[in-house]
């Protein structure tokens, strides 16, 4: 089933089919339409369609009644459009006296919207909503205006749809970029909400910054926040490079076109005025946009910066201590040192190969060396070479371990 909020029908339902907005007369009511009376019957002199996806279109094999009636290129339909972050595409229909008898324009334009308010089994996860708003109209120089919607977000439909049921909205329909002004500045709230949404999480990492004394920095969650601020960026790039497009055709139009009444161009120049606003607007959301960016980069710098201060902090507390056991270490060094030559002497002069005898009233005391004092010799000097020996072929093995495991 097509994803179309419901809305009030007007007096003009007849059968069942696809949300729509008339206006006849100057006066507006909602009601439905099928795509075949869409693309067959007279419509009135201005109606506003929303549609379903152009994949669910495709699926109900309607793209080809939409492309013959509204003059949309098979290249809407390709995948490469349809995965696109923005667009804009017009195009005039004439006849054999090169007189304007359509016009017809098809742009899109993408936001990502973080929900901030909604909860996720990963705090380092922000959950998104991305809303891809398209758009076709068609203008006939008779002052008639069809407007294609194609899969919009349920609450930016019910919002359009209050907006244009408004009697005080005003639609002239002598200038097919007249709407355009209607439709951008709705979605130039969005933008605005969503980039008020993104702000506030960086605000709250802002105020939520880790601890000098024990950082813990939540880098998961700072690159997550920066990966949504390039897209949020680069929404704001495509869309305003669509509407610098859409201000240029709008130039064009009335350029390639002379033979337009006088009033209609009165009328393009509050357009033009309105349009060149909306387009200072998204300037000014984009320059915050990249502020937003900046401030992200700064505190995920900022985190870097502590912890790099900490473990500096942690390092120094460290030499420290290693220069206070390197002076317990020469300490016994020393100590070792001065001891050692003692005790080597008397680990020697205590062996059975030294006796020592006092003397008495018949004999003097007598200090006699074995002749087997060699032996001593004979096994201490090899076994130091040995062992001298095994620690020269061990290093060299050990080192060429620690590299083999790098």
């Amino acid at each position: 089933m097509p994803n179309n909020t419901a809305i009030p029908r007007g007096d003009n339902y007849s059968v069942p089919g696809y949300n729509c907005i008339r206006q006849d007369l100057g006066h507006r009511s909602t009601g439905h339409i099928s795509i075949h009376d869409l693309c067959n019957k007279t419509l009135p002199e201005a109606m506003i369609v929303f549609l379903p996806s152009e994949k669910s279109l495709i699926r109900l094999k309607l793209d080809k009644q939409l492309s013959d009636r509204f003059m949309i290129p098979d290249s809407f339909w390709d995948s490469v459009s349809q995965e696109a972050s923005g667009f804009f595409r017009c195009q005039e229909s004439r006849n054999v006296d090169d007189v304007l008898e359509a016009y017809t324009t098809l742009f899109r334009i993408l936001i990502k919207q973080p929900d901030v308010g909604s909860s996720s089994c990963n705090k380092n996860v922000i959950l998104y909503t991305w809303h891809k708003f398209t758009f076709l109209t068609s203008w006939l120089p008779s002052n008639k205006l069809v407007v294609l919607c194609f899969d919009l977000p349920s609450p930016f439909q019910n919002t359009l749809t209050s907006s244009l049921i408004n009697s005080s909205t005003r639609l002239e329909m002598q200038d097919p970029y007249s709407i355009h002004v209607l439709l951008l500045w709705e979605i130039t709230k969005l933008f605005d909400f969503a980039l008020w949404s993104s702000r506030d999480l960086v605000r709250d990492l802002e105020k939520n910054r880790t601890s000098k004394e024990d950082p813990q920095p939540d880098y998961d969650r700072m690159h997550e926040l920066a990966r949504h601020a390039i897209h949020t960026s680069e929404m704001f790039e495509i869309t305003l490079e669509t509407l610098m497009a859409i201000i240029r055709e709008h130039e064009l139009f009335f350029d390639n076109n002379p033979a337009l009444p006088k009033l209609l161009r009165t009328i393009s120049k509050q357009t033009m005025r309105d349009l060149q606003f909306q387009n200072t607007i998204f300037k000014s959301l984009r320059l915050r946009s990249k502020a937003l960016e900046d401030r992200l980069r700064n505190e995920i710098n900022l985190a870097f910066n502590i912890v790099a201060e900490y473990d500096s902090r942690i390092s120094v507390r460290l030499s420290k201590a290693m220069q206070v056991d390197s002076f317990s270490m020469r300490t016994i060094a020393v100590l070792g040192l001065l001891f050692l030559p003692g005790t080597f002497i008397c680990a020697i002069f205590s062996t059975s190969f030294f006796n020592f005898s006092p003397g008495n009233s018949t004999e003097p005391q007598r200090w006699v060396v074995s002749d087997k004092f060699w032996i001593y010799w004979v096994v201490t000097i090899p076994l130091t070479l040995m062992i001298m020996l095994l620690w020269c072929i061990y290093q060299p093995l050990s080192r060429n371990q620690k590299w083999d495991r790098r």
